[in-house]
Parts: structure tokens; sequence; C-alpha cells
């Protein structure tokens, strides 16, 4: 359905994140708070947090691994009532946050800075911000990104929304190489070379794999024929910006495949990083 550019590796979600390179800045770390999402105009926007693409490994020269614990079924998970008295502790304090955070793009490492005086209740203001009572009791690492949801008052004032994720799903892309004319994929707009598939709706891409994109196109072309849909989020390196794309597949457009594009994925189809993106204080 697709044709794939050969790559060195037949399966790199079978790699150790700390034998790639593309991971060295992460320093062996293979988790992380992954961003979500971040509110609009909030403290996380004005310093740049990125949903999808950033990863937090730690804050003020402390790794976020010291606060993992094993759930009785064997998977990590944080304790969050450690880690929001370690954040209490640091703001009572006086001391700034330092959240050292790991870039999908490129796998750039760098820290950002929140100063404490952002916590402390503003002249007006009604509701003080509770470090103590986090919203959610626990979180823990899923396959389904509306699971486990690490959310306290300290991150919605921050405007940040984090889950605890392995940072090898940051290589869950597929790059697009070419577009066939007429195609449905030329049809929806996707840009060759520049454009990055990192997701789609409902999750379908999120366990990743080489051939997971064709059979969850194929599977929907199945069940719905000439009336399936599919919606992906499209990453474009030029513009440096996400959008989602609509596109029908089907095997009526006139060429091979049910999209109408040649996709990379593995080792060779990295996101890569965007030069001049921060400045050269940011980045560790």
């Amino acid at each position: 359905m697709f044709a794939f550019a050969k790559k060195l590796v037949s399966t790199i979600e079978l790699q150790s994140s700390s034998n790639d390179k593309y991971f060295q800045n992460a320093r062996d770390e293979e988790f992380g708070l992954r961003v979500l999402a971040v509110k609009p105009d909030s403290i996380a926007s004005n310093k740049k947090f990125e949903s999808w693409f950033d990863y937090i490994l730690g804050i003020n020269n402390y790794e976020i691994s010291i606060f993992y614990e094993r759930a009785s079924n064997d998977t990590i998970k944080i304790d969050l009532n450690r880690f929001t008295q370690f954040l209490s502790d640091l703001i009572a304090n006086n001391q700034d946050l330092r959240f050292i955070t790991w870039n999908a793009k490129g796998g750039i490492r760098r820290v950002v800075t929140i100063s404490y005086k952002e916590f402390l209740p503003k002249e007006g203001e009604l509701e003080d911000v509770n470090l103590d009572k986090p919203s959610l009791p626990t979180t823990t690492t899923s396959a389904n990104p509306s699971d486990n949801v690490l959310v306290n008052n300290l991150f919605k004032k921050i405007g940040l929304s984090i889950q605890l994720t392995p940072l090898i799903t940051s290589t869950f892309v597929w790059h697009v190489l070419s577009v066939h004319q007429n195609s449905p994929a030329y049809q929806a707009g996707l840009l060759p070379q520049s454009d990055y598939i990192v997701g789609a709706q409902d999750g379908l891409l999120a366990t990743g794999g080489e051939d997971l994109l064709s059979r969850v196109v194929s599977s929907l072309h199945a069940r719905n024929g000439s009336n399936s849909t599919i919606i992906l989020y499209v990453y474009n390196h030029d513009f440096d910006v996400i959008r989602p794309v609509t596109l029908k597949p089907n095997t009526l457009w006139g060429g091979k495949g049910m999209l109408g594009c040649d996709v990379g994925y593995g080792l060779l189809h990295r996101l890569p990083e965007v030069i001049g993106k921060y400045g050269s204080s940011e980045i560790l």
C-alpha cells in the first residue's frame, strides 16, 4: 500500500533509547513527563513549551526518575505526593523552577525557567494556588493518551497538561517523501519532504510501528469503503507547525495505494532540529 524508504533498522521500537544517538541528550532517561497540552496565553505558552514534542526530564537538577514508583502490575508511575511536595518546597523557599526539557525535534535538551514569583498570589486574586491537593492521585504510563494525565493546581497555574511517557514514542513518525498527483494525499495537501505524520484521530497511531499507518488505513477502508476518512496530525518542518489533515483513502484515484504517498519510518526519518528556535542560553 505504501512505498516505505529503506532504513538501517527494521524495528526501531526494539532499540534501547540509551544506545541511540537521537536520545544522547536525554542522558539515559527512558521516560519523561510529556507535554500533552499548553494553555494559550499561559505561563507555559510564554515559555515556549510545546505540546507533543516536549518531555520534562528533571527539575532543578533532580531527575524525574527519583519520583518513580512501581505499581503492582509492574508499571511505572509518579509518586505524586512526593513530587508536588518537592515543587511546593522549592517555591516556598523562593527558588525558581528550572525544567530540564528534551524536545523531539532533533533531540534538543534545554532549560525552561519559571520564576517562583509566578506562583505568589496576585493583588485581587481570590483563590490561592494549593500545591498539596492534586486533582488526580497518581499518573502512570498508558497507551491511551487520555488516561492517567497528571493534573494538579500547580500545573494548572503554569498551563500544562503532562503525562509520564516513554521517550521512544517521539519516534512514532512517518515522513512524507513524495506525493502522487491527484491522489488522496495530493488532494488533502500533504507536502513532500517537509511533512511528518505524528498522530491520528482516536490515538490510532499511538503504538507506533513501520506498518501501522498502512494497517490503520486498510482497516478503515475495509470497514467503510468509499466513505472512509481519517484525520492525521501532520507536523511541517518548514513552517514549524502541526495541522490536522483529513484524507479519504480509496483505490480509484488512478495510482497505487489508498493514499498515494510514499513515507519513510525509522532511524533516517526522525524529526529534525529547528535551527535557531532556542537561544544559546536555553540549550544545555
